[in-house]
C-alpha cells in the first residue's frame, strides 16, 4: 500500500491518498519495474517574481521495462510542465479532490530515466516552497518496490534586493614580509553587501604577482545554515599562464558569506616567491576579482577587485643583545646596568625592543635619546618592563643605561633580558638574542610603612554600596615582613567582602581585618573593602591601621595611620524609566511606543542619557525627542533596533518622554521593548534599582 502523506506547496496543505500494490508485487523470482525519482530546483535560491525550473527525474531502477505509469503533483496547479515523452495536464481544485498536476508517459526501459521539467515563478514572500509527487500515482505498474515512489524537492525565495559583492582579501605573512622562494598564501572571502540574502556560489580570478608559482589551493565553509540546503560543492582552482608573465587562478564555486546569514566560505591560494641570488628587496601585488564571469547582476559592480601586497626581501636585521653592571651594590641603593643592543643584519630594524623577563631590584627607569624605557604591556600575571629603539640601521647599534633600585635583602639577583624586532620579521632569533647580568647586594636596610585610603563614592545614599580602596606603602631600603591591617568602620556601616593577596578579610563588630603580604623596599600592595553604608544620614570617618600589633620595626610608626571621610545623603539626582505602548499590532502594523525618564530625586541632573532596545521590529519609522534631547538608532544583526538619547537638564520632579513609531515587520509573536536611564552610570542617584523599564507587545 503507498504511504499516505502530507504535502506543502507553499502555504497549501493537501491530502495524497493510497493505493494499494498488487498482491504479487512481493514475488522476487519475477522480472520486475521499480520505478522512484528525484526532484531538485534550479536555480535553488530565487529572487522573488523570478523562475525556477523543477527538474523530475524518473528512473526505471528494475529488472523489467514499465508500461505507461502517470506522475502526479499533488497541490500543485501551474501550466507548462515539459518532457520527451511525457503528456503534462493541470486540473483546477474541486470539491472531491485538490489541484493537481499529472504527466502521463508511454512506458520507461528498465535502467532507463526520462524528464520532466516544470517553471515556476517565485512568489514575492521570502520563505522555503516544496513540490511533491508520486510516481506511477494511479498504481498501473507491477513494481519491485511500491515504498520509493514518493518524490520532494525545494527552493529558497529570500529578502527581496540585489547582490553587491566585495572580496576580503588577505596575506599570512608577518608585516606582509616573505623571503624569497618561501610560500606565501592569499586568502579571499566573498561578502554579500547586498540586500538580496540569498546564498550562492561564483567565480573568482586571483592574479599573482609576476615570478610567483602556483603550488596549492584549499577552501572550507566558515558555518553553514541549513535553510539553504545541502552544503554547496568543492572549489575547484585552476592556474593558468607563466610566472614569468603572470600566473592567473580561477577558482569556482567559491560561496559568498555575508553578516546576514550563516553561510559562507574561504578559499587560500598558495603561491612562491622566485628563487634569488644575492641580496633582494621588492614589493609585490596579488589582485583578486570576485564574480570574474559577471554572472550576477550587482547594485555595484566597482568594488570586485582587491589586492594584498607582499614585502619580498632576504635583506633582514639580526638583533645581539649584551648586558652588564655594577656590583656589588649597598643594600638600597641603585643598580646601574649597561645595556647594548646591535643590528648585525643586512636590513634595517624598524623597531627593536628588549624585553626583561626577571629584575635584579625594584624598577626605577632608564633609556636616552632615541631609547624609552617603561611598561610594554600588562597581562594577567603583571607588568613587562623593556626598552624599545627607534629605526635601527644594518650594522647599527645603540647603548644605553638602566636603574634599579637594591632590595634591603643581601644576595645575588639577576637582571634577564630578550631582544625583538617588533613590526619585522628577523633573521631566526639564535642565543645572541638573549642576555642576562647578575648584581649583588651586600647590605641590609630599614623599613618604613604608610597608609593611605580613599571611599568610593565619599557620599553615599542610605544603604547604596560604598568601596574603600586603601593603599600600603614601603618607602624603606628593607623588606617588610608580613603583617595586617584594621580599619574600624563608623556606625551603622556593614562589611560585605574584601580581599588582599594574601588573604581574605574578616570582621569582628566595626573592626576589619585583613592580612598583608611581605612588602620590597620602594613596592606597595592596594586592596579594596566593600562596604554597606549607613541608613542615617550624616558625615563619619573611617580609620586604618597597619602593622597595629608593631610586628614590623619601622623607621617612622607616625604614619601608619590613615582616616577616610564618608558619609550618608539623601541630595541626589533618582531616574527612573517607564515604557507604554500597545499590547498587539497587526503584522506590518506601526507601533507607537513611549519612553518616559523621571528624575524623582531632590537634585537636578545636568545631562541625562537613556538606551532603548527593541527586538522585534524590522525599521524604526519615526522618532520625537523632547527639546533639547537627540537620539540615535543602530541596527543590530539579529536583535532588532538600538537607540541611544541624550538631553538635559532634568530638574526634581523633570520628566522627558521619547515616542517611537516603529513597522512590526520582521517577526510574529511577544516581543519586548527595553529602556535603561544612565546606562554608563555617570549619575549619582539615590537609587540604581530603579534606572530599567520595559513593556512587551504581540505582533499578530
Amino acid at each position: 500500500m503507498k504511504p499516505l502523506n502530507r504535502v506543502l506547496v507553499g502555504c497549501v496543505a493537501v491530502l495524497i491518498l493510497a493505493h494499494v500494490a498488487p498482491a504479487s508485487a512481493a514475488v522476487g523470482s519475477v522480472a520486475q519495474a521499480d520505478l522512484l525519482g528525484s526532484i531538485t530546483a534550479s536555480p535553488a535560491i530565487v529572487q522573488p517574481g523570478a523562475t525556477s525550473a523543477w527538474s523530475v527525474v524518473v528512473t526505471n531502477a528494475g529488472s523489467a521495462d514499465a508500461g505507461a505509469f502517470e506522475v502526479s503533483f499533488p497541490g500543485y496547479s501551474g501550466v507548462g510542465a515539459t518532457g520527451t515523452g511525457w503528456s503534462c495536464f493541470s486540473f483546477a481544485q474541486t470539491r472531491a479532490s485538490a489541484a493537481r498536476t499529472s504527466c502521463k508517459g508511454v512506458g520507461l526501459a528498465a535502467g532507463t530515466s526520462a524528464t520532466i521539467t516544470i517553471p515556476i515563478t517565485a512568489s514575492g514572500t521570502a520563505g522555503t516552497y516544496f513540490l511533491t509527487g508520486v510516481v506511477d500515482f494511479a498504481n498501473t505498474v507491477f513494481e519491485s518496490d511500491e515504498t520509493n515512489n514518493s518524490i520532494s524537492g525545494s527552493f529558497v525565495v529570500p529578502v527581496n534586493g540585489s547582490f553587491d559583492f566585495v572580496p576580503n582579501h588577505t596575506v599570512n605573512t608577518p608585516a606582509n614580509l616573505v623571503l624569497p622562494s618561501e610560500q606565501v598564501t592569499f586568502t579571499t572571502g566573498v561578502v554579500n553587501n547586498g540586500l538580496y540574502r540569498g546564498f550562492t556560489t561564483q567565480t573568482i580570478t586571483d592574479t599573482l604577482p609576476v615570478g610567483f608559482s602556483f603550488v596549492s589551493f584549499s577552501s572550507f565553509l566558515t558555518a553553514w545554515d541549513p535553510v539553504f540546503g545541502p552544503p554547496p560543492g568543492p572549489v575547484v582552482c585552476t592556474p593558468t599562464g607563466d610566472p614569468a608573465t603572470g600566473v592567473v587562478v580561477t577558482c569556482t564555486g567559491v560561496p559568498n558569506s555575508t553578516a546576514s546569514i550563516t553561510g559562507g566560505g574561504l578559499v587560500s591560494i598558495v603561491a612562491q616567491t622566485p628563487t634569488a641570488t644575492g641580496l633582494v628587496d621588492f614589493m609585490a601585488s596579488d589582485s583578486v576579482v570576485v564574480d570574474s564571469n559577471n554572472a550576477f547582476n550587482e547594485s555595484n559592480e566597482s568594488n570586485n577587485t582587491a589586492s594584498a601586497t607582499v614585502h619580498v626581501t632576504n635583506k633582514l636585521p639580526d638583533m645581539a643583545l649584551q648586558m652588564s653592571t655594577e656590583s656589588p651594590v649597598t643594600a638600597g641603593g641603585v643598580i646601574n646596568h649597561t645595556i647594548t643592543m646591535t643590528n648585525t643584519g643586512t636590513g634595517i630594524a624598524p623597531s627593536a625592543q628588549v624585553r626583561f623577563s626577571s629584575l635584579a631590584g625594584t624598577w626605577i627607569g632608564g633609556g636616552n635619546a632615541g631609547v624609552t624605557c617603561g611598561t610594554l604591556f600588562t597581562t594577567r600575571s603583571g607588568a613587562t618592563r623593556g626598552c624599545t629603539t627607534t629605526d635601527l640601521a644594518a650594522g647599527a647599534s645603540v647603548t644605553f643605561a638602566l636603574q634599579l633600585q637594591a632590595s634591603g635583602v643581601t644576595g645575588t639577583t639577576t637582571t634577564s633580558a630578550n631582544v625583538y624586532v617588533v613590526n619585522s620579521r628577523e633573521v631566526p632569533p639564535g642565543a645572541d638574542n638573549v642576555a642576562s647580568t647578575t648584581a649583588t647586594v651586600v647590605v641590609g636596610g630599614a623599613v618604613d610603612l604608610s597608609v593611605s585610603a580613599t571611599a568610593t563614592p565619599a557620599v553615599a545614599a542610605p544603604g547604596q554600596p560604598v568601596v574603600l580602596t586603601i593603599n600600603v606603602q614601603n618607602s624603606g631600603i628593607g623588606m617588610a615582613a608580613t603583617t595586617t591591617a584594621q580599619t574600624t568602620l563608623p556606625a551603622g556601616y556593614a562589611f560585605t567582602s574584601g580581599s588582599t593577596t594574601a588573604g581574605t578579610c574578616s570582621v569582628v563588630a566595626q573592626v576589619v581585618s585583613c592580612p598583608l603580604a611581605a612588602t620590597g623596599p620602594g613596592t606597595n600592595q592596594s586592596y579594596t573593602i566593600n562596604l554597606t553604608a549607613s541608613a542615617v544620614v550624616g558625615s563619619a570617618s573611617a580609620t586604618t591601621v597597619i602593622d597595629p600589633a608593631n610586628v614590623v620595626v619601622e623607621t617612622d610608626e607616625t604614619n601608619n595611620t590613615a582616616n577616610t571621610a564618608i558619609g550618608v545623603s539623601t541630595s541626589f539626582a533618582d531616574l527612573t524609566t517607564a515604557v507604554s505602548g500597545p499590547s498587539s499590532v497587526a503584522f506590518n502594523g506601526k507601533p507607537v511606543f513611549a519612553v518616559t525618564v523621571s528624575n524623582i530625586g531632590n537634585v537636578a541632573v545636568s545631562v541625562s542619557s537613556v538606551t532603548i532596545a527593541e527586538s522585534g521590529f524590522d525599521r524604526i519609522d519615526s522618532i520625537v525627542a523632547p527639546a533639547g534631547w537627540t537620539c540615535t538608532t543602530t541596527r543590530i544583526k539579529n536583535a532588532g533596533n538600538a537607540i541611544a538619547c541624550t538631553g538635559g537638564p532634568l530638574d526634581p520632579s523633570g520628566v522627558a518622554t521619547v515616542q517611537i513609531t516603529t513597522t512590526a515587520a520582521y517577526l510574529r509573536g511577544v516581543t519586548t521593548i527595553t529602556a535603561g536611564a544612565d546606562p554608563s552610570n555617570t549619575v549619582k542617584e539615590l537609587s540604581e534599582s530603579n534606572n530599567n523599564g520595559s513593556t512587551s507587545i504581540t505582533v499578530l
